[in-house]
């Protein structure tokens, strides 16, 4: 078992030795809170700890070899406390961190068995929570029956300054659960992370490419005119040449240039981070680009569209379990809406045969064969166990005409994007045809996922949920977050909610949305520039509901996908002029629809009547009022 080694603040009372992290870029940081966690061993009892007073305790002689430890013991599955401890953390910060843990008993008095977790979470200056990694145990339990959870968080994003250190027991849990000997290291810094580019596989041979490298700086506090950053590769004579940004703040710098500039054929394009006093570096990044002519069975065109041989396609679909015959019979009823399918499992070449017949691309499933996934299938020993798994299954499978992409994460971790970078990179070298598609919950976790995805989806499932959680506007703002961090280099293919939340273990309480909030949660994603809809899910309904009330809520989903099917011919034209601004609670797209007109489409993302003037470039306003939750498309004359 490999434990942490240097920079480890850790616990052990003598043992323990305190981390100096480098300070961070926010100076009021280090003036809030301490730079390093301790009293990581609990012998100093409570000391540097927020325990809450009930559930939690420090306990002597029950901590490994008899020291102290912190006790979690809890009768009531209603109650959900937690212990925390506050640090200074930074934008582009690398932290190893975990702790030893027992569980002395199972669940009882109507409890689950508890689930102990270690984490750590990260906040801006004004205490707003950015997100959170979760450590996982590692290896078996020890001869007395503790088990090691290790985690590794970062590079941090989006102006981090603190976090919390957190060993916790998950809701509806009851017994006894131990903590001790908790760790927490600096790794390092990292302030250049990934190069992307706008061409699909970094691959063209004319128009303009736009090259965009992710920084971690803390906005507060950064400073361009103190950095020399720039792009390098060779021009078309063959030459090194290096240019400057087009665009340079905390979190990416990005240029656009035209093809022709770079040399035929394969080089690498790399972003050099210097300072500007001394030209010291700070970082760099690479990224292989071909200017080439590539034909591919499915491919993106430069306005995110998805190409399947050459043509125009927009996925609309819905998720699956296993694609048998009576799944398909079942899912081509309601006139057919659908040209796609997202099945769970991997089909086998004979359900992608039957989806072929039945007029139905496939999006091919490998999410849960990754070793080290949070859904992973445990039958696999190593990552490169599981990666020749998968491999195999792509042979089989690349060349079959039903297939549209593979899904390849399902709300990972950051953790897990080395992993899902090398999965990425071995299916492209394995299929030169076919996209991979991410879906992730929190759409501002995404940028760290660059360059492990070709599109990407969003999933928030407002629909029976309270608070914030329930707003039906974050189908579109979902979208829109996802493209300003990835800085509009990636295709989107949403996933609309068609499920009951009643049905998730956990929830006691949801309701199936209406046709309204269905065709809603459909044409808020569309206006904000998605250019695929996969619905979840089919199979939710099937396994939830029978007879009448199946059709019923089966019937939901077709209806409002059969407005967007009766559309897509406008969806996929070009598009039109810029959207300048827009009413608050409206998100719009426009077209280019026919010679001479362009097509607007507004949509309500509130439940509350809407209007107000939408401004186009070089159009006159546009007043446009919408009922709550409502759609209108608005065809323009182009004056002479």
């Amino acid at each position: 078992m490999k434990l942490p080694k240097k920079n480890v603040v850790r616990g052990r009372g003598k043992l323990i030795a305190l981390l100096a992290i480098v300070a961070v870029t926010a100076s009021v940081v280090a003036e809030s809170w301490p730079s390093a966690p301790s009293n990581l061993g609990f012998e100093d009892g409570t000391n540097c700890w927020h325990l809450p007073h009930a559930l939690w305790r420090v306990e002597d002689g029950a901590g490994r070899g008899g020291s102290k430890a912190l006790v979690w013991e809890n009768t009531d599955p209603k109650r959900y406390l937690f212990p925390r401890q506050t640090i200074a953390l930074e934008v582009g910060g690398i932290y190893r961190y975990g702790a030893w843990v027992k569980v002395d008993s199972s669940a009882d008095k109507g409890g689950k068995r508890p689930k102990p977790q270690v984490s750590l979470d990260f906040a801006n200056a004004e205490g707003k929570w950015i997100g959170a990694d979760y450590a996982k145990p590692v290896g078996k339990p020890d001869a007395d029956g503790w088990v090691y959870y290790e985690g590794l968080a970062g590079p941090l994003t989006t102006d981090t300054v603190r976090g919390n250190l957190f060993g916790f027991v998950q809701r509806q849990s009851t017994g006894r659960v131990r903590f001790d000997d908790f760790f927490f290291s600096h790794e390092g810094t990292r302030r250049v992370g990934t190069l992307v580019s706008s061409a699909y596989r970094d691959t063209a041979d004319s128009g303009s490419v736009r090259f965009v490298a992710t920084l971690f700086f803390c906005s507060v506090s950064f400073r361009p005119d103190s950095l020399s950053p720039v792009f390098k590769f060779k021009n078309a004579d063959g030459a090194d040449v290096e240019v400057a940004p087009d665009e340079l703040d905390a979190i990416h710098a990005s240029v656009t240039l035209d093809v022709s500039q770079f040399a035929a054929g394969r080089q690498s394009v790399t972003f050099i981070l210097r300072t500007k006093a001394d030209g010291r570096e700070l970082g760099r990044t690479t990224r292989p680009f071909t200017r080439a002519e590539v034909r591919r069975r499915v491919s993106f065109d430069r306005f995110g569209r998805t190409l399947v041989d050459g043509k125009p396609f927009f996925p609309l679909g819905m998720y699956a379990r296993d694609v048998t015959p009576e799944v398909l019979a079942l899912y081509k009823t309601n006139d057919a809406p659908y040209n796609c399918i997202m099945p769970y499992h991997a089909p086998s070449v004979e359900m992608l045969d039957a989806c072929r017949d039945a007029g139905l691309m496939a999006i091919y499933s490998v999410k849960d064969l990754v070793y080290g996934i949070h859904a992973g299938h445990e039958k696999f020993r190593s990552r490169e166990e599981s990666f020749r798994h998968i491999a195999g299954m792509v042979r089989e499978a690349k060349g079959h005409p039903a297939v549209l992409a593979y899904y390849t994460n399902d709300e990972s971790p950051t953790r897990q994007v080395d992993t899902l970078c090398a999965l990425r990179e071995m299916i492209h070298g394995l299929d030169p045809d076919h996209p991979v598609w991410h879906v992730v919950c929190r759409a501002n976790t995404i940028a760290p996922f660059l360059g492990a995805y070709d599109v990407v989806g969003m999933d928030p499932y407002p629909i029976g949920l309270e608070g914030p959680a329930g707003d039906i506007g974050k189908a579109s703002g979902e979208v829109r977050i996802v493209q300003e961090n990835t800085f509009g280099t990636v295709p989107v293919w949403h996933v609309p909610q068609a499920f009951n939340w009643a049905w998730q273990k956990g929830h006691k309480s949801g309701r199936f949305p209406t046709v309204e909030e269905i065709s809603s949660m459909s044409w808020q994603p569309i206006a904000a520039g998605a250019n695929g809809l996969i619905y979840f899910a089919f199979h939710r309904i099937c396994l939830a509901t029978k007879g009448a009330e199946r059709d019923e809520y089966i019937r939901r989903s077709a209806v409002a996908a059969a407005e967007v099917k009766a559309k897509i011919p406008l969806i996929l034209s070009d598009p039109g002029p810029k959207v300048e601004s827009v009413p608050q609670g409206m998100v719009c797209r426009t077209w280019a629809s026919a010679p001479g007109r362009v097509t607007l489409l507004a949509a309500n993302t509130t439940r509350n009547p809407v209007s107000g003037m939408v401004t186009l470039a070089g159009f006159p306003p546009q007043s446009i009022e919408l009922p709550p939750i409502g759609h209108v498309f608005i065809d323009i004359a182009i004056e002479k």
